[in-house]
């Protein structure tokens, strides 16, 4: 489950809490940028930063049909 807590500073970075990374699976995931689709302004994915393992990743969201 993905608990998304959006940042003070408005920059479009979200805290993720208990989010698991795509790379290590630990739930270090600290910071998530969204893209969005330029058309519909939806997120298509989400670029993250683990500070577990130190990787980035990409969460998909699913319910996007290209």
């Amino acid at each position: 489950m993905k608990h998304i807590v959006e940042s003070s500073d408005g920059n479009g970075i979200t805290d993720l809490e208990d989010e698991e990374c795509p790379q290590c699976g630990g739930t270090g995931i600290d910071e998530v940028f969204s893209h969005y689709r330029h058309e519909t302004y939806v997120p298509v994915f989400e670029q993250v930063t683990c500070h577990v393992c130190g990787g980035e990743g990409r969460l998909d969201n699913g319910d996007q049909h290209e």
